[in-house]
């Protein structure tokens, strides 16, 4: 049930001004004196007499009737009256809105968005903002952002709703909610009402603080799109490329498009329903870097466009170049067995002239700028940070166990390893001090760690806390796998035998000239500026759109790069009516958020209509005249 509430009862006082206005009716009438023809008219004016005192002529006069209810009518606005919802009233109201890929995907009869759905939901609570109510919007994809703080700026919160817009990136709920909850550490929040296709995973890792009311948008569930595009090095200049397209609910055809560089090389018609994705391959010759892009164009409506481009960057055929410390024999030797590589220094020249940029470090000396590489394997060597962490004690060690899915330790076993110098953590420290500096222990020892990896944007290091030399390990078949393995994850990380399509949020760091800016051009008007690092490594390029990017020196194009979607559950467009969080399950609200209902708007309309009436009736023709 509805009741009737005001906002600004303090403006009560207005009703006061209906008193003057009644004095103002209860004054005697000020005759003018007329000359007339007949003393007929005289019983006219005792009768006047008679209706002249005050109550009887403030029951006649429809004049001051209509302006005490105009004047009621405004002071009424002025209180601000409403209809109360359903739900006990919030003052402070925190939306997160959804904007994630499948957010776009359109309905076939409306032509709507489900973003643009919410879009109307959330302008119809603006609406209905009550004077002593405060609302934040915070949109989520794979990161949150907050679009306004909490406030009553109705004109704010429309801007930011109406500027808001897609992304073409997966949804991440928990950050929304993370959000919501930092802010509710500095205003009360009880309730967060959340706007979104239900396009997430069903068990959410988040501990609620305050209760969700789940505002599911409709479901669209027609719609086809590219969920993997990769290539397979076959040879020095052969590459397989490799796709999968896949269609939600309805079988649909289309047209499948292949462009190297821009220009169209394969063409052919499929039709892909739910049970039966297509498969599509094919082997193309790369010598030069190269840009595939694979282009889906239905033949029916298709909801979603964002997954119907992929893109996939094959580098230029080259070995690898690979930087080896020149006393590190063993290592040496097993590099001599493998194909598509070069190695430095070659014998016989300064290890200091092998400077600049590799693709793989081996070496048993601390990191240097004089040279880098996106993959690095030392020996020997305890991280300058962790120094007075772990030390290296002259006595023997023994492997306990070892991460065995590590890529750099795939297939190799290291049991019964005789090790002569002993890693030990120093007094009162353990395994969490080393993550916590980021480093995870891929060997563990008796005493310490006997081999760590430390992960980062621009790099992936490995460290191997002993000196090989001193134990049995290069004896070991597991030793030349070892050697192979960081191998093969360098050619991957170089791309040099297999590559995949980049997926849209951050473009690989590109090799450019050091410490200089560069413009970043890409869809949907983006248009950015970074600067590369020291080892000229231009790093975080943002791609929140699919398509390509221009990275520019000036007015020259440098590079070209493209971000796809690439993300099966995105273009499925799945919808989960039920979001299980750590401690309980939130289900989709049956009906949308009831919400105040502020009167003042029609109470001024009311108003004016008064007036307006007011007006005709005292400035229309009086009866009985003609016009001339």
């Amino acid at each position: 049930m509805s009741w009737l509430g005001f906002q600004a009862l303090q403006y009560s006082w207005l009703f006061l001004l209906l008193i003057p206005l009644i004095l103002f009716y209860f004054l005697k009438l000020k005759r003018p004196q007329q000359r007339i023809a007949s003393l007929v008219l005289w019983q006219q004016v005792l009768d006047d007499q008679r209706v002249n005192s005050p109550f009887q002529r403030f029951k006649r006069n429809i004049l001051l009737l209509l302006q005490l209810l105009l004047l009621t009518l405004l002071i009424l606005a002025a209180l601000q009256p409403f209809f109360t919802g359903g739900a006990e009233r919030a003052r402070y109201i925190p939306i997160v809105i959804d904007t994630s890929a499948s957010m776009g995907a359109i309905d076939a009869e409306t032509g709507e968005s489900r973003l643009d759905v919410a879009r109307k939901r959330i302008i119809e609570m603006i609406d209905s903002l009550t004077i002593d109510q405060q609302m934040s919007l915070v949109a989520v994809d794979s990161s949150a952002r907050r679009l306004t703080d909490f406030t009553n700026d109705k004109r704010m919160l429309r801007n930011a709703i109406n500027d808001l817009e897609v992304v073409d990136l997966p949804g991440k709920l928990e950050d929304g909610l993370r959000m919501v909850q930092a802010m509710s550490r500095t205003v009360p929040v009880e309730e967060v009402i959340l706007f979104s296709d239900g396009n997430f995973p069903e068990q959410i890792n988040f501990e609620l603080p305050y209760s969700v009311n789940y505002q599911q948008l409709p479901q669209i569930t027609t719609n086809l799109g590219i969920t993997s595009f990769n290539a397979q090095r076959v040879d020095d200049d052969s590459w397989d490329l490799f796709a999968v397209i896949e269609a939600s609910r309805e079988t649909i055809g289309a047209d499948l498009k292949l462009l190297e560089n821009g220009k169209e090389i394969d063409s052919s018609p499929i039709l892909v329903g739910e049970e039966t994705p297509h498969r599509f391959g094919v082997r193309v010759n790369v010598s030069n870097e190269t840009q595939f892009e694979l282009q889906l164009v239905p033949k029916q409506h298709d909801c979603l466009a964002a997954d119907n481009r992929a893109f996939l960057m094959i580098p230029r055929t080259r070995a690898l170049r690979i930087f080896v410390d020149p006393e590190m024999v063993a290592y040496r030797h097993v590099l001599s067995s493998l194909e598509r590589i070069e190695v430095y220094p070659t014998p016989g020249t300064n290890p200091e002239t092998a400077a600049g940029d590799f693709d793989l470090i081996i070496s048993r000396e601390p990191p240097t700028t004089l040279r880098s590489a996106p993959l690095e394997f030392y020996e020997n060597q305890i991280p300058s940070d962790l120094e007075t962490l772990v030390t290296v004690q002259e006595d023997q060690a023994m492997v306990i166990d070892w991460f065995r899915t590590s890529p750099l330790l795939e297939h190799v076993l290291l049991q019964n390893l005789l090790i002569n110098q002993e890693p030990a953590y120093a007094e009162d420290v353990g395994e969490k001090e080393l993550r916590d500096l980021g480093y995870e222990i891929l060997v563990h020892g008796q005493k310490g760690p006997l081999m760590l990896q430390q992960k980062s944007i621009e790099r992936n290091r490995y460290f191997m806390l002993f000196d090989s030399g001193q134990s049995t390990f290069p004896f070991r078949i597991g030793f030349p796998i070892m050697v192979t393995n960081v191998v093969q994850e360098a050619m991957e990380v170089a791309g040099l035998s297999q590559a995949s399509a980049v997926k849209t949020g951050v473009l690989p760091e590109q090799l450019v000239s050091r410490e200089t800016e560069y413009g970043i051009e890409g869809p949907r008007g983006l248009n950015r500026t970074l600067s590369s690092d020291s080892h000229g490594l231009l790093a975080g390029i943002p791609a929140p759109y699919v398509g390509e990017y221009e990275i520019r020196d000036g007015s020259d194009v440098i590079a070209r790069r493209g971000a796809s979607l690439i993300d099966p559950r995105e273009s499925s467009l799945a919808a989960n009516d039920k979001i299980q969080f750590d401690e309980l399950p939130v289900s989709a609200a049956s009906a949308q958020v009831d919400t105040d209902r502020p009167l003042w708007r029609y109470l001024v309309f009311g108003a004016f209509g008064f007036l307006m009436l007011e007006w005709w009736f005292f400035q229309r023709r009086p009866t009985g005249l003609r016009s001339t």
